[in-house]
């Protein structure tokens, strides 16, 4: 909580301070700013412990006033700050009889202090660094002039679809409209009745020269809605490069020819800075803030140093690349696959580039509550992915950093903590400033003061999310509930408390999986395990297996020899506990307990029919492999 009291303390400081010494209504006729200045209230010291709820409360206030500013950018009526802050020292006067005050400092040795001080603020100096690599590579890399060129190959464009809003219909005819000389589109939905196929067979029909597509149903792969809807359009997709692009995009005409650009040799992905189109409503200005400076200032210099930084709402994906992944079912297991598109590319050699056109998402009536849920997600499925990021991820914003950096600053040289949280605050709004308007390529469309509140909210409900993705670790995303494994490997959270459930009954019952008896155990398995045997014995007329292949089936063990390079598939009953085991030469051994007919692993939510499917079709690298009707 002491971090919380932190953040309260300077930034309440730091805005009034600035309230007022402005031209708006001054707070210094207000008794509690004069009170405030009275007690000392700019000091740092260890009484945040008595005075913590009071400045929770007041940093609370001041977001709230931030937050009630017009859309013309005029803060709300002096009359009603007065009653706010009345409203807040009478609370306070009813709480500050039961506050305890602390000593006035705590003294921490030497041996701790300067360590954690010194290497904090080397850490500071790569971030202040970081904020001059993201803003010269932008002006390098970003926002030029697109040259035609004839020798690039056709391109494939992947559009996953769900649901509609006002946006969607003019963003989709953005697509229609690229200026690109061999394109296709590919257009995704998981149901017929999706609203979104009417508004795409209007374009198809008011623009019929343009080769376009619609694919129904999707495939059962992984846990991934979007890599399950796009499944039979990738199978479909006749060109060499394939781009998927989120639905909510709107291009420029020159974008594949961006993008296409950028995959010289040895490329294997390319991928486009995220921004936002100008639209109305506080959440779509968080979101073209955000994207335009912190979102921004990290993946461009991400890019610029060689960092995997890659983003999935437009990426261009080399397919012959991909394939040596596995395919696009390959990464069916993650929610973040954009990432792992990149980490597994890399790591076989390829490398990634960034075209020069930014990605501008364009979706309709973008909340506050939303934007924060899905910065929230994102930042949940970062830490899942790289642990470490657990520490890094709140200190790469303003206010915790500077709140670090002033402290070690006291610690070290005795500088008034205020003073450089003032300079630092200063400087990163300037450089935030700078970077937004560099990739705006223009002047923005908020006026000074309008970007200053839309800022400090965006900053000061940076740690709140942070500390919101910690404690709320699932994932609602789409249609699903998932939970993130370390790693990034995703699982359904609705399996997990079914997996959970069905524990407690085992113990209660002394059996594991009692929910079935064990005649329809015995008939489903043997079933399953015949069907599977017939299938891997057509394997040597569909599929160019080594001469030591070999399949075999008794007494409910299944034997399926690959070769001496890939090893041995053993598939097996185990009675007792009423599942089917596994054990592969990729993925290891597994348990599978039948679900819903499905002979289901319930740690991750897979079906065995899915992994043999991805497995095996990457051993013979052949898409017709398919165990979903012959298990």
């Amino acid at each position: 909580m002491s971090v919380l009291f932190l953040i309260s303390e300077f930034g309440v400081v730091f805005f009034l301070d600035k309230r007022a010494h402005s031209t708006t209504p001054s707070l210094k006729t207000f008794p509690f700013y004069q009170k405030i200045v009275n007690h000392n209230f700019y000091c740092f010291r260890a009484e945040l412990a008595a005075r913590g709820l009071l400045n929770s409360i007041v940093a609370s206030a001041t977001v709230a006033l931030c937050t009630a500013a017009s859309p013309s950018g005029d803060c709300v009526s002096t009359s009603a700050e007065e009653s706010l802050w009345d409203g807040v020292l009478a609370l306070t006067a009813r709480l500050h009889p039961l506050m305890v005050p602390l000593p006035s400092t705590v003294r921490i040795p030497k041996f701790i202090g300067v360590p954690l001080s010194i290497g904090f603020l080397i850490f500071l100096t790569g971030v202040y660094l970081i904020h001059f690599i993201a803003f010269f590579y932008s002006k390098y890399k970003v926002n030029k002039v697109v040259s035609y060129k004839k020798r690039t190959a056709g391109v494939s464009v992947v559009k996953p679809l769900v649901g509609v809003d006002d946006n969607l219909e003019s963003n989709l005819e953005t697509y229609f409209n690229v200026r690109y000389h061999e394109f296709e589109l590919l257009f995704c939905v998981h149901d017929n009745d999706d609203p979104a196929l009417s508004v795409v067979h209007r374009l198809m029909r008011k623009y019929p020269a343009v080769n376009a597509r619609i694919f129904c149903g999707g495939e059962d792969v992984g846990l991934n809605p979007k890599i399950n809807n796009m499944m039979p359009a990738y199978r479909a997709a006749k060109y060499p490069f394939i781009l998927i692009s989120d639905c909510s995009i709107r291009v420029q005409p020159e974008v594949l020819q961006d993008m296409a650009n950028a995959m010289t040799e040895g490329v294997g992905l390319v991928t486009q800075t995220p921004f936002s189109v100008d639209r109305p409503g506080l959440g779509s200005a968080l979101e073209k803030v955000y994207f335009g400076t912190s979102h921004a200032r990290m993946y461009l210099a991400g890019n610029c140093m060689g960092f995997v930084c890659s983003t999935g709402m437009s990426c261009l994906l080399r397919k012959i690349a991909l394939e040596e992944c596995g395919g696009l079912q390959a990464f069916g297991r993650y929610l973040a696959e954009d990432y792992f598109f990149g980490v597994e590319l890399v790591k076989r050699g390829w490398k990634t580039s960034i075209g020069t056109l930014p990605t501008m998402q364009n979706s309709a009536g973008v909340t506050a509550d939303q934007f924060t849920a899905r910065i929230c997600r994102w930042m949940k499925l970062r830490i899942a992915m790289l642990p470490f990021t657990i520490l890094l991820e709140p200190i790469q914003d303003c206010i915790l950093s500077g709140i670090l950096a002033a402290s070690s600053m006291s610690y070290l040289v005795g500088m008034h903590s205020l003073i450089y949280f003032s300079l630092h605050t200063l400087f990163w709004f300037a450089m935030d400033y700078a970077l937004i308007s560099s990739l705006q390529n223009g002047p923005l469309k908020y006026t000074f003061s309008q970007f200053l509140h839309i800022w400090l909210i965006r900053e000061a409900s940076a740690f709140p999310t942070y500390l919101r993705a910690l404690l709320q670790p699932e994932i609602t995303w789409r249609r699903g509930t998932y939970r993130l494994r370390w790693g990034g490997r995703a699982t359904l959270a609705a399996f997990e408390r079914r997996h959970l459930a069905l524990l407690q009954v085992g113990r209660a019952l002394c059996t594991s999986n009692s929910l079935i008896s064990q005649g329809e155990y015995e008939a489903r398995s043997n079933e399953s395990l015949e069907k599977l045997y017939s299938y891997f014995d057509t394997f040597p007329e569909i599929c160019n297996v080594s001469k030591e292949y070999d399949v075999s089936y008794a007494m409910g063990v299944l034997n399926v020899v690959v070769s001496s390079q890939v090893g041995t598939y053993v598939i097996n009953k185990q009675s007792p506990n009423k599942q089917i085991w596994l054990s592969s030469p990729f993925s290891g051994p597994k348990r599978y307990d039948l679900i819903d007919q499905k002979w289901t692993y319930l740690r991750e939510g897979e079906c065995l029919d899915v992994l043999l499917t991805r497995e095996f079709r990457k051993i013979y690298g052949s898409d017709t492999i398919n165990f979903t009707a012959h298990i």
